[in-house]
C-alpha cells in the first residue's frame, strides 16, 4: 500500500497536514494543545511518530518506534477522553487528506479506515 499511495514524497507531508488540521479543527483541537498535561512531546515530534506510524501499518520503511496506541493515549484518557464526535472528526481529516493529496485510491482508502476503526477502542472511550 506504500507505493500505492505514493510513498514518503506524498505521505509525509500529508501526515503533516493531517496533523495541522486535527489540530486548529474545532472539534479536534482540544486533545492536540501543546500545553496540556497529557502531550509530552512537540508538534514535531508528534508529527514524525504519525508519520512513522502511518508508514509502518501500510507497509513502509520507516519503524515507528513510539508507545503502543493504549500508552501513547493513556495520559489523555485519563484527563481528557476522546469523544465519539472528535474520533470521528480525527478519521475524516485522515480520509480528507489522501484525497486531497492524492494518496491511493478507494480501495487504500477503505484498508486505512480499517486500520482507523481497529485503534477505536485503544484511543477513545467509546471503543467499538
Amino acid at each position: 500500500m506504500w507505493t500505492g499511495m505514493g510513498e514518503e514524497k506524498v505521505i509525509l507531508p500529508m501526515c503533516n497536514d493531517r496533523y495541522d488540521l486535527h489540530a486548529s479543527d474545532p472539534l479536534t483541537k482540544d486533545w492536540f494543545p501543546p500545553s496540556s498535561s497529557w502531550n509530552q512531546r512537540t508538534a514535531a515530534e508528534v508529527k514524525e511518530n504519525v508519520f512513522t506510524f502511518f508508514s509502518s501499518g501500510i507497509g513502509g520503511p520507516h519503524e515507528y518506534k513510539g508507545q503502543d496506541m493504549v500508552a501513547a493515549h493513556k495520559k489523555m484518557a485519563e484527563e481528557k477522553p476522546m469523544t465519539e464526535a472528535a474520533f470521528t472528526a480525527l478519521t475524516y481529516h485522515v480520509l480528507e487528506k489522501m484525497k486531497q493529496h492524492s494518496a491511493g485510491g478507494d480501495s487504500e482508502i477503505e484498508e486505512v479506515l480499517g486500520i482507523l476503526m481497529s485503534l477505536k477502542p485503544d484511543v477513545t472511550k467509546f471503543g467499538v
